[in-house]
């Protein structure tokens, strides 16, 4: 990825030709976040870019790194490459919140993934710095969402793309699972995958891990920590709960949609409530300070 330099800048650059794109009535921004991590509600924004496109073809351009009120996780790192080094001494999003807000007055917005991820980032970031901040009056476009609409990514589309045919039988769960092992016949060779299943497995967990330790998607791995991934304790560290507010784990466990592997997550969790039961009647937990083999305390 490229590193942006860390100044903000709203200077002319070649003009954007209408002719075979989006016709504009009013400038739009197109904006992009790289984050602390990839939680709305625990991360933060570590540096902003957005391009504004005028109606008269005009083009100008934002950046700007800041220092966010937490660490940048290290997951976080190994995909946008900005070190907390490198924002240590970079002003707080608050103080260029009215920046931001004046860059992108009276513009319709667009991005990518913008309205899942980006847009809700930042709309945080504005309420911690005490500014108002509406899409009421704007369009929005999630680049996303077009790739999506047009980029198929069904079995049928999947068997025309890998077979070279055509999937009449669609919803036909004996003729789907029939195509599926087609389409896996045809990627094995494309690709050049390990034709032992074991050896394939592992290859897809290594290129796309899950980035939750449980089925439940409570708990995440941020910096070599276990952290919880949603309620309210987002983004803090699971043995700190566990000694501060084992009740809560308690009651995690107790809730009836819970999976049991959201007790047995992590490779280093702690729990230090006396006793855990979970909600299906198996103690997890019982007279031990210890939750699993080789607990450590972050």
């Amino acid at each position: 990825m490229a590193k942006l330099n860390s100044t903000a800048t709203s200077r002319a650059a070649p003009k954007h030709n209408q002719s075979h794109g989006l016709k504009l009535h009013r400038p739009i921004a197109v904006i992009d976040l790289e984050t602390t991590g990839t939680s709305v509600d625990a991360d933060q924004i570590v540096e902003i870019g957005i391009l504004k496109v005028m109606p008269d073809g005009g083009i100008h351009r934002f950046r700007k790194r800041v220092r966010p009120g937490i660490r940048i996780s290290r997951e976080a790192t190994q995909v946008h490459g900005i070190t907390n080094a490198d924002v240590a001494s970079k002003p707080r999003f608050k103080t260029i919140a009215r920046d931001v807000s004046k860059f992108i007055r009276h513009c319709d917005l667009a991005g990518f993934n913008l309205k899942s991820f980006d847009l809700l980032m930042l709309q945080t970031e504005f309420e911690r710095a005490g500014l108002d901040f509406s899409c009421d009056d704007r369009h929005v476009i999630d680049v996303k969402e077009i790739y999506h609409l047009h980029e198929k990514r069904t079995l049928c589309d999947a068997v025309t793309f890998y077979c070279k045919s055509t999937h009449d039988e669609a919803h036909s769960a004996l003729e789907d699972a029939i195509a599926t092992w087609r389409v896996l016949e045809a990627q094995i060779p494309k690709y050049g995958l390990p034709r032992s299943v074991r050896r394939l497995a592992e290859f897809l967990e290594q290129a796309r891990p899950s980035r939750f330790l449980d089925s439940g998607r409570w708990f995440t791995t941020r910096d070599g920590k276990d952290v919880f991934a949603k309620g309210k304790y987002n983004g803090v560290s699971l043995s700190r709960i566990a000694r501060e507010d084992p009740d809560y784990l308690q009651w995690i466990l107790g809730l009836p949609d819970v999976p049991e592997d959201c007790s047995t997550s992590g490779s280093n969790t702690l729990w230090t409530s006396p006793k855990i039961t979970h909600s299906n009647g198996v103690t997890v937990n019982s007279n031990s300070t210890t939750f699993a083999p080789g607990t450590q305390i972050h």
